[in-house]
């Protein structure tokens, strides 16, 4: 897949192609159906697939404010890719693209990539103050000749699929049910760091990883079933998440405990994903009473695991 860092430098096509837009965050089934569509009326017209997309989410301008990202942008380059994409834009979202009018935006889009056909959800928005819509591409078509298609979207208990419903479910610890509503489960992916070694002295050892290397949203403190995997195994795990005092301040802990396996992974890059929520924290009064919990933990996803 091709990826052009700047409006400005897109490249010269033999056909136009088909383009569509978003930031895309979670690249839940609402996405995969918009991208999936578009990835498929290029092939039956023998043309590229591009999606335009924001290096920020248009939120940090717009409501000064930035969501938690379900993805980082080399986890979306990626899903883009897998899915068939030819080729990815890459704008930064500012100030000045946001108060660009609705009618100069698509004039922009259509001078530099000069779009065969444009396909967005029912709910995009651009331009200033947000008054474009797919109303307004629909109308424009004629003008910038291209041919619009708009998107219904996706439905989940009379709600929207949308990334902000997924990171709601998220913070509530239903990662069971933001797993049916995305490609595959929430994960992180860092470098495994140096612990405490605790876990280890009482026959659970953890490999752990930096918060402050994560680079998106974290699931709230709690004990998860998880898939802990690199390029060479996939084994179920255990991970908790959880508060610490480290050298007087309060720091999120992520450990991950892989059961039957001792390799040696200290800077290796890991993913973890998030299948179900087991339990919160808890405090132990006995050591005794704490690897009785861990026990029950591990043996909840081996069960879990053979199904």
């Amino acid at each position: 897949m091709k990826i052009v860092s700047h409006l400005e430098k897109f490249p010269v096509l033999n056909k136009r192609p088909v383009l569509t837009m978003g930031f895309f965050d979670g690249f839940h089934k609402g996405h995969q159906r918009l991208i999936c569509k578009a990835v498929k009326i290029a092939k039956l017209n023998n043309r590229s697939c591009w999606v335009l997309t924001f290096l920020n989410h248009p939120d940090e301008v717009l409501k000064k404010k930035v969501p938690e990202k379900l993805m980082t942008l080399n986890e979306r380059l990626e899903s883009f890719k897998k899915t068939g994409v030819d080729g990815t834009v890459l704008i930064k979202f500012t100030n000045k693209l946001a108060n660009l009018e609705a009618e100069e935006f698509v004039k922009k889009i259509c001078d530099k990539i000069n779009p065969f056909i444009i396909l967005t959800g029912e709910n995009f928005y651009f331009g200033r103050k947000g008054y474009g819509n797919p109303k307004l591409l629909k109308k424009l078509s004629k003008t910038f000749n291209y041919k619009y298609i708009k998107i219904p979207l996706m439905k989940w208990k009379n709600s929207t699929v949308s990334s902000s419903i997924i990171r709601a479910l998220i913070k509530k610890r239903k990662i069971d049910i933001a797993y049916k509503l995305l490609k595959e489960p929430f994960s992180i992916t860092s470098k495994v760091v140096h612990g405490e070694g605790l876990g280890k002295k009482i026959g659970y050892p953890t490999v752990n990883f930096s918060s402050d290397k994560i680079y998106k949203m974290i699931p709230p403190e709690g004990v998860y079933h998880t898939i802990t995997s690199t390029s060479d195994f996939e084994k179920p795990s255990v991970t908790f998440i959880g508060k610490k005092n480290i050298k007087g301040y309060s720091k999120t802990v992520i450990e991950t405990h892989i059961p039957d396996f001792n390799k040696d992974l200290y800077g290796r890059v890991l993913t973890v994903k998030f299948l179900k929520f087991i339990r919160k924290p808890k405090k132990f009064r006995t050591k005794t009473e704490m690897l009785q919990n861990i026990k029950k933990d591990v043996e909840k996803i081996k069960e879990a695991s053979k199904q």
